[in-house]
């Protein structure tokens, strides 16, 4: 094929020698490679930190509510157990104040005891009667005669922490 352009000696025939003068395109160098290469590494590891930091800060945070609202179901639950206990020797206190001839040993064991059975952490509701060092005789041969032989009103010794018969009382 012939090239319509008027060719001499000094126009170029082949593509090489057409090529030939053109610069050749810079070759990045090692230096300026590496630099790129750190720069992305460096900006992937910055972000990859951001990243994790505010991922620790969440996890934290719903972990942190997390026990929090625990804490509080429990709180509210021992609150309402207490409650619950509370109501119970508040209605010991009603079965008293509200009996006018007096409560017997008798009537407090069977009033107290769907109580005991269904609050497990009271171990004993104790019927105890206030006595007068006048009364004493009296009740003691009462409550022996009830069932309870050989009963006294007795008092923990401070020393030994023995039981022995209690002293007289002012009270």
């Amino acid at each position: 094929m012939r090239s319509l352009r008027p060719h001499n000696d000094k126009t170029p025939r082949t593509w090489r020698e057409r090529t030939r003068h053109v610069p050749p395109i810079p070759k990045p160098t090692v230096q300026r490679s590496q630099r790129t290469f750190w720069m992305a590494v460096l900006t992937g590891l910055a972000i990859t930190c951001i990243w994790a930091g505010l991922t620790y800060q969440q996890v934290e945070r719903r972990e942190r509510d997390q026990i929090a609202a625990a804490v509080a179901a429990f709180g509210a639950q021992i609150q309402r157990r207490l409650s619950s206990y509370e109501d119970v020797l508040y209605g010991v206190d009603d079965f008293f104040r509200g009996s006018s001839g007096g409560v017997d040993r008798g009537e407090f064991q069977r009033f107290v005891e769907r109580a005991l059975e269904r609050h497990p952490a009271f171990t004993s509701l104790q019927w105890e009667h206030w006595v007068t060092d006048a009364q004493r005789p009296a009740f003691e041969n009462f409550v022996r005669k009830e069932g309870f032989e050989g009963f006294t009103i007795k008092e923990r010794d401070p020393e030994t922490r023995r039981l022995r018969p209690a002293g007289a009382r002012e009270r």
